[in-house]
């Protein structure tokens, strides 16, 4: 079937291809950004073993990552490419699904849309954000075999093949069997085929354990220690509360993201509304469950596919402070859904005016502003400096781009508007140690050594894992003659990064000063075995151990 279908289809999946690498085409050359900088163009593991496995449950998107880094080594468009082949195979998998439940129009209306539309730059234009479409294809890939297994048992072990690698690439695939119960609802029969939904579903639990009985800490950790989300109370009513008003504000978001895709942003940080136009959301949530439940007997495939949207949305849709409310990447799969409900009113419409061409009149209409926009919004990822810029337009009360704004100006040399920047990232969000950290080395760089520890103190307090700070602060008490003091800072931030030379020969020179040549000598040997070309630290060494 599939030759065959190759057959009768290539046209369409040349013209994707040309579509996807001609609308990204100019995004090829950008920079590292964001997560790029220290997952790939600053991390000297990358391309090992400890890089490889660091996360062994889902492993395969650093496996990926090493694999570039071999044949192209740092190279960004090489990064890039991956994530544009991902995509078009998404484009094509889409293409398949739709095109043989419900038409080849639809289909073709569908993969053509999702081929090019802008909500989608995040997940492909940056690097870190392409796991998303990495995980999709498997899953998509996964699901298309599962819809032709009755005719092989080969098909079968294939579909669990790329859902094992959909679990490999991200363990926000567990959702799975829900999406083949559904397809199961719509398209086969539930009471025949329950069996072959098990191993999926075994495949699901063991990921699950393994992520709530570690991943799921550290993500919760890491939202509060690096994002500097506030804990959340885990009590029946409160989440019950909070999901209440999550689900409606996360997907009419994305509804208008979809729909109208004006303010695209990496921070979606505006989506906090007044009770009315909260209550609006829900009537739209409601009406959108509503649809769902209608279609069931009425449309099979557009009940599928709506629920898709949901299901695919679902482990980002919870109130454990383990996501943010609203990104665009979290959409890149479930966007499919409005696309094709879209489709539908359209052909509907045609229907009706008795035009059955007006789809395919329409086609172009639609396509040509989301083009532009998509090419646009790939110019906002050129580098650091436009994506802050970009998002500072959208995104006025994001914490975390005021200080990413601040980097920039003090990167420029312009101090008074970092200062300002950063002070305004720690008046949104008070408990911002990574703005306060920012601040004081600003004061530390003009001279203000007051104000830099004071701040540096502050950073602390709030993320005690910054070493930066430590280091920072401890140089500050080195240099007042507090030797001491100097000495406790800088042990601590080696408890945190010990590999780090720097601080090892940092901490040389304190002992050093208050005449413990041997702890000094002893430090400055581990500087040098985690960095043998550290000519500080040679030097340093050198005059301790030559004779007088």
């Amino acid at each position: 079937m599939l030759k065959s279908w190759l057959k009768n289809n290539y046209l369409v999946l040349i013209i994707l291809a040309l579509l996807v690498f001609g609308v990204y085409a100019n995004s090829l050359s950008h920079e590292f950004l964001s997560d790029d900088i220290s997952t790939i163009a600053q991390n000297k593991d990358l391309g090992t073993l400890k890089f490889i496995f660091a996360r062994p449950f889902v492993f395969l998107r650093a496996f990926f990552y090493s694999v570039i880094y071999w044949i192209a080594g740092r190279n960004p468009i090489a990064f890039r490419l991956f994530n544009l082949f991902t995509h078009l195979g998404v484009c094509f998998v889409f293409y398949f699904l739709i095109s043989t439940t419900i038409s080849k129009k639809i289909g073709l209306f569908c993969s053509l849309i999702f081929a090019v539309h802008p909500i989608l730059v995040e997940s492909i234009v940056w690097i870190s954000g392409g796991y998303y479409p990495q995980y999709s294809l498997f899953l998509l890939l996964s699901l298309a075999f599962y819809a032709y297994s009755k005719q092989s048992k080969k098909m079968f072990v294939f579909s669990l093949f790329f859902y094992l690698l959909a679990l490999f690439s991200s363990e926000r695939t567990v959702f799975f069997p829900l999406i083949i119960l559904v397809w199961e609802l719509s398209f086969g029969r539930i009471k025949k085929n329950w069996r072959k939904i098990i191993p999926f579903v075994f495949l699901s639990a063991l990921w699950v354990i393994f992520f709530i009985s570690g991943a799921l800490k550290l993500r919760i950790d890491e939202m509060q220690t690096s994002f500097y989300q506030t804990k959340q109370k885990l009590n029946l009513i409160s989440l019950s509360r909070t999901t209440l008003i999550l689900i409606p504000t996360a997907l009419t978001s994305y509804f208008e993201l979809i729909l109208w895709p004006k303010n695209l942003t990496l921070y979606q940080s505006e989506i906090y509304f007044d009770k009315t136009e909260l209550m609006i959301r829900s009537f739209v949530t409601l009406f959108y469950f509503g649809l769902i439940v209608y279609s069931f007997k009425r449309h099979k495939a557009l009940f599928f596919w709506l629920l898709f949207l949901f299901i695919s949305l679902l482990p980002f849709l919870t109130p454990l402070a383990i996501s943010w409310i609203v990104a665009e990447r979290y959409v890149y799969l479930g966007s499919i859904s409005i696309i094709l409900a879209v489709a539908l009113l359209l052909e509907s419409i045609s229907k009706l005016l008795k035009d059955e061409k007006l789809i395919y009149l329409l086609l172009p209409m639609v396509m040509l502003p989301l083009i532009v926009r998509t090419l646009t919004r790939s110019l906002d990822w050129r580098n650091q400096d436009y994506l802050w810029l970009a998002a500072a337009k959208t995104s006025p009360s994001s914490p975390q781009n005021h200080n990413n704004l601040g980097d920039l100006y003090a990167r420029k040399g312009m101090v008074d508007k970092a200062i300002e920047e950063f002070k305004t990232a720690t008046r949104l969000q008070p408990n911002y140690g990574d703005a306060f950290h920012n601040l004081a080395n600003i004061y530390l760089q003009t001279g203000q050594i007051d104000l830099a520890e004071a701040n540096y103190q502050k950073a602390l307090s709030f993320n005690p894992n910054i070493w930066q700070s430590r280091l920072n602060l401890g140089s500050i008490y080195f240099d007042k003659g507090n030797y001491d003091q100097a000495v406790e800072e800088f042990k601590l931030a080696i408890k945190i990064n010990p590999q780090e030379a720097g601080l090892h020969y940092s901490l040389g020179l304190a002992y050093a000063n208050q005449n413990k040549m041997t702890e000094a000598e002893n430090e400055f040997r581990l500087a040098l075995q985690i960095d043998p070309q550290n000519q500080k630290a040679q030097e340093a060494l050198s005059k301790i151990t030559s004779p007088p």
